[in-house]
C-alpha cells in the first residue's frame, strides 16, 4: 500500500493532467462472447489434457470492457486445444444465476465472486476449489497485494485471485467550478448537507447524486456511518452475535442518519429506482455538484469532464467523527470450480485471466490502482484520484464492503429495510429488528 502512494505522489509530478462496483457491470446479462467446440468433452480423471484433444472451458464474469472480453479469447491463441466460452452478465443478475447453477451443480470452470460473505458462501457450497498450493507452486501469492489475497481466502486458505481494481469509496465528488461560481462552501458534515440542499435546488441542481434500485449502495451508505463510531470489528461482532443489530446503537444511529438525509431531499430525484448507469451521467454532465460513489465511477462516464473535480471526505456525522476503517478492496474473487472436468486448462486460463496485461487493460481504462502489484506503476492515474481523501485510505484499517459483510439472506432483508426506512414505509426500530431477526439464523 505504501509503495502504491509513493508511485502516486511520482505520477504527480510526471503525469499530464489525465481527466478522470464492488466491479465492471455489463448491460446484459447471460450473454455467450466467446466461441465453443466439443463443449463438455472430458478430459482425464486428473484434469489434464492431451495435446490432440479440443475442449471448451466455460467462464463466466461480469466484465463488460470489450477489450476485456477480447483479451480473455486471445487465451485460444497461444492455446489452440482449449476453447474459450464466455458468459457475461450484469453483476446483481449474476448473483442470481450463480445460485442456480450451485444448487443445480451446474457450475462453469472459471467464474468469480464478491468476497466477504458471497465468497464464504460460494466455498460452503463447493463453488470454489481451494488453490492454495497452486498459488504457492505458481508464484501467484507473491504477485498480489497481500490484504487482497487475504480477501480472497476462508480460514486462511486461498479459494481464487483478485479481479477487480482497489476501489476507494468513502469519498464525495465534487464540482469545483459550481462551488466557487456560486459562492458555496464544500460540506463537511450531514447537518452541512441537509443545510446546502435547498440552496442547491434554488438554483436547478440536484443536491447530491445518489442511487439505490438494488440496495447495494445504501448498504455501503449504511456502513460509512458505521465505521466514523468505531472499527471494522463491528462486523465481526455482529456476525457472531456478540452485539445485535436491535442493541447496536451505532446501527441505530446509521439507520437514522440514512433517514435523515432522505427526508431533507439531500438524494437525487428518483434515486429509489435508479442505477449507477444513469445517476452518474447528472453528475458528470453538470445537472448535481456532488457525487457519492467510489473511484470507480470512471467506468461510466470516462474520465474526462467539463469542470474540475475534487475529492472531498464523506460527510461525516460530526466534525469528530472521521472514520476508523474503511471499506475498500478489490471485491471480485476469480477461481476455478471444483467440478471443472480440465483442471489444467483451468489452471492456465486463470494465471493468464489475472496476467499484469489484464490489469493494464482495466487499470487504465478506468484510472484505478490494482491489487497485481507489478501493474501499478504503468497504470495512469486521474489527478483528481491523488488527494489525501483516496490516498489516505490506501494504508489504513479496511472491511468488506457492507453488502457483502453479512450473510447474503440477511444483505437482502438488510437492503430492503434500508430502502424501506429512507421511504417512510417503516420505521428505524422495526427496520432493525427484521434484520435481527433474520441475522440470528445464522449465527
Amino acid at each position: 500500500m505504501k509503495k502504491w502512494i509513493s508511485v502516486l505522489v511520482c505520477l504527480a509530478f510526471v503525469l499530464s493532467m489525465v481527466a478522470g462496483c464492488g466491479g465492471n457491470a455489463n448491460t446484459s446479462g447471460g450473454t455467450n462472447t466467446g466461441t465453443s467446440n466439443n463443449s463438455g468433452s472430458s478430459s482425464s480423471s486428473s484434469g489434464s489434457t492431451s495435446e490432440d484433444e479440443v475442449i471448451t472451458l466455460q467462464v463466466w464474469h461480469a466484465h463488460s470492457d470489450p477489450n476485456v472480453i477480447e483479451y480473455l479469447q486471445k487465451f485460444e491463441e497461444t492455446h489452440p486445444n482449449i476453447k474459450i466460452e464466455q458468459t457475461t452478465f450484469v453483476d446483481d443478475d449474476y448473483k442470481t444465476q450463480s445460485r442456480v447453477a450451485l444448487s443445480a451443480g451446474t457450475t462453469p470452470d472459471v467464474w468469480y465472486t464478491n468476497t466477504g460473505s458471497s465468497l464464504e458462501q460460494f466455498v460452503e457450497a463447493g463453488g470454489l476449489m481451494d488453490i492454495t498450493e497452486i498459488a504457492e507452486e505458481r508464484g501467484w501469492t507473491k504477485m498480489f497485494d497481500e490484504d487482497a489475497l487475504k480477501m480472497d481466502s476462508v480460514n486462511g486458505r486461498l479459494y481464487g485471485l483478485p479481479w477487480s481494481l482497489y476501489t476507494p469509496w468513502m469519498v464525495v465528488w465534487a464540482n469545483k467550478d459550481f462551488f466557487e461560481e456560486n459562492n458555496l462552501e464544500y460540506p463537511v458534515t450531514v447537518d452541512d448537507m441537509i443545510e446546502l440542499a435547498p440552496k442547491i435546488r434554488e438554483l436547478g441542481k440536484e443536491p447530491l447524486v445518489f442511487y439505490n434500485k438494488d440496495g447495494w449502495t445504501g448498504a455501503i451508505l449504511f456502513g460509512e456511518f458505521i465505521l466514523q463510531q468505531t472499527d471494522g470489528s463491528w462486523i465481526d461482532d455482529i456476525n457472531s452475535g456478540k452485539i445485535t443489530w436491535t442493541t447496536s446503537p451505532e446501527a441505530k444511529k446509521a439507520m437514522e442518519t440514512l433517514k435523515r438525509l432522505a427526508d431533507a431531499n439531500v438524494f437525487l430525484t428518483g434515486y429509489e429506482t435508479m442505477r449507477q448507469d444513469t445517476a452518474i451521467p447528472v453528475w458528470a454532465q453538470g445537472g448535481s455538484p456532488l457525487l457519492y460513489n467510489g473511484t470507480w465511477f470512471t467506468q461510466n462516464v470516462g474520465t474526462e469532464f467539463d469542470f474540475e473535480v475534487e475529492a472531498l471526505e464523506m460527510l461525516l456525522l460530526d466534525e469528530n467523527s472521521h472514520p476508523k476503517a474503511y471499506q475498500n478492496w478489490a471485491d471480485w474473487c476469480v477461481g476455478i470450480s471444483p467440478n471443472t472436468k480440465h483442471l489444467d486448462a483451468a489452471i492456465e486460463f486463470l494465471e493468464y485471466a489475472t496476467a499484469k496485461e489484464f490489469w493494464l487493460i482495466i487499470g487504465n481504462a478506468q484510472g484505478n490502482l490494482s491489487p497485481r502489484i507489478d501493474a501499478n506503476d504503468e497504470i495512469e492515474v486521474p489527478y483528481y484520484f491523488k488527494t489525501e481523501p483516496i490516498l489516505g485510505q490506501l494504508d489504513k484499517p479496511k472491511t468488506p464492503f457492507f453488502c457483502y459483510a453479512f450473510p447474503m439472506p440477511v444483505v437482502e432483508v438488510f437492503q430492503t429495510q434500508i430502502k424501506l426506512v429512507m421511504s417512510g414505509q417503516t420505521t428505524v426500530d422495526n427496520a432493525l429488528a427484521a434484520i435481527e431477526a433474520e441475522h440470528a439464523k445464522y449465527r
